[in-house]
């Protein structure tokens, strides 16, 4: 008996294991669809655009805290440039009021790229301009740290103004790596 529970609950796992890899491979082959479809030079019928909802976290100005937001993204926006599309969207403002974006809608964002598991991303003058108290400016770091590291390749984030990579935010040291453990305390 002992030995049949263990082959079913193999055999349970493999199942799960086929699936899951199954739907990976689905997702995937629709991204290269999506991708393919706007290289291509002749016209075709447009597919609806694939939407998927994005968690972003902005700062509620009532609590002093790290909101969490989900927001709808086209998979096609996300497979052109992700960090840029997220980015974008902490510029963006929320339905919500008392939600605060932490990127000024003034800031330009002069590029995001990945290096190794870092993302470094140069933003204009504008960014560090933004007059923020002590508390916020931890905030503000945070959201985009919180937001970008729900990418799987991203595991810290490098903050650049205008090339400068020894900038502040406030009292914000810019000048090294920021991950989720830069914000505890």
């Amino acid at each position: 008996k002992i030995l049949l529970i263990i082959l079913l609950v193999l055999l349970i796992c493999l199942i799960g294991y086929a699936i899951y890899n199954n739907i990976s491979f689905v997702d995937e082959n629709i991204l290269n669809e999506l991708a393919s479809d706007s290289s291509s030079n002749t016209t075709q019928i447009s597919k609806p655009d694939i939407i998927d909802n994005i968690n972003i976290y902005l700062v509620n100005s009532s609590t002093k805290e790290l909101e969490k937001e989900s927001r709808a993204i086209s998979l096609k926006e996300l497979s052109d440039n992700p960090y840029l599309t997220l980015l974008n969207e902490l510029k963006t403002k929320s339905e919500n009021e008392k939600l605060l974006c932490p990127i000024p809608e003034s800031t330009q964002i002069l590029s995001a790229s990945l290096e190794n598991s870092t993302l470094v991303i140069d933003l204009s003058n504008d960014f560090i301009s933004q007059d923020v108290s002590n508390e916020l400016d931890r905030l503000i770091l945070h959201c985009i740290v919180k937001t970008m590291t729900n990418l799987k390749e991203v595991s810290n984030i490098k903050i650049n103004i205008e090339g400068n990579t020894s900038s502040k935010l406030g009292s914000f040291d810019l000048s090294s790596n920021l991950t989720n453990y830069s914000f505890e305390s």
